[in-house]
């Protein structure tokens, strides 16, 4: 009987030893990214430490976190001055943000063996919105800007849409030359995969320029020395020619103004007919007689 209880009793020393000898782990956890909103983020939390932070060894296991930044290199006493960092896992508010933060844990076991692992846990947060801009165009391309998009981590990858118009869909500030009415909006994700959507809407108005609604006035007819052709100041940056009834271009000209005198430009009585093309690409066009 003495020899069987004490088998038992070394088995289980053996299965003990066994156990108590397997090497001491630590698992801070997850590389994580946050992306937060500010409306919420002050009651998001985030979670250090694996499903099991220590294992092996021999129970019972200290832990010691450390913080800092992986950017700058700052250390933080967040977690000591919580009272947080003597916890195998931990769940809090987190108070910073836009940056990559460093979390280190270092268990010790009750024999005095220390391992130690690290986790990276970015968290992003950028105030956005959508913010409405209106701007008519006649003339000019527009320089599309993002209005009060602010934090994330850099750098940014931007996308507009749609990409029409645009001089590059994946800049922060294109320019916009529409050929019609259009609304761009842009979304932008930041270094860690963070998306912020609706970031800024750039509504690009296109004056569809017409003769009778938008004032292109006619002149009358015929044209006498003192006759002039009027624009308004929408037509500002139209293409203007004259041709003779026989299709020579007597005249071209940028507009600049909103008079053109015709009378004193085309001194030959005669037939002559004229074409605006607009920076939209709309063509306008008519006949006068020069007496």
């Amino acid at each position: 009987m003495k020899t069987i209880i004490l088998t038992i009793v070394n088995l289980i020393s053996i299965v003990y030893y066994l156990i108590a000898q397997s090497p001491l782990k630590a698992d801070a956890g997850n590389d994580t990214n946050y992306c937060f909103k500010p409306a919420t983020y002050y009651s998001e939390k985030i979670f250090l430490g694996g499903k099991t932070t220590a294992s092996g060894g021999i129970k019972p296991y200290k832990y010691d976190w450390a913080m800092y930044s992986k950017s700058t290199k700052k250390d933080y006493t967040l977690l000591a001055d919580s009272g947080f960092n003597h916890n195998a896992n931990i769940s809090f508010i987190f108070p910073y943000y836009n940056d990559n933060f460093i979390f280190k844990v270092t268990v010790k076991d009750s024999v005095g063996t220390t391992v130690s692992d690290s986790v990276t846990i970015a968290v992003s947060m950028m105030w956005n919105g959508c913010i409405i801009v209106n701007d008519s165009m006649v003339n000019d391309s527009f320089q599309l800007n993002i209005p009060y998009c602010e934090g994330g981590i850099q750098p940014f990858i931007y996308s507009w849409k749609p990409t029409t118009g645009l001089s590059n869909a994946a800049i922060q500030n294109p320019k916009a030359k529409p050929l019609i009415s259009t609304d761009y909006i842009v979304s932008v994700t930041d270094n860690v995969g963070c998306k912020y959507i609706d970031c800024g809407l750039y509504q690009i108005v296109v004056t569809d320029i017409d003769e009778q609604s938008i004032g292109f006035i006619r002149f009358a007819n015929p044209v006498l020395n003192t006759g002039t052709m009027k624009f308004t100041s929408n037509i500002l940056g139209s293409t203007f020619l004259i041709n003779s009834d026989v299709g020579i271009v007597l005249y071209t000209t940028i507009i600049e103004k909103e008079c053109i005198p015709l009378g004193s430009l085309i001194p030959t009585a005669g037939i002559y007919f004229y074409r605006l093309i607009t920076p939209q690409g709309k063509l306008i066009t008519g006949r006068f007689v020069r007496e």
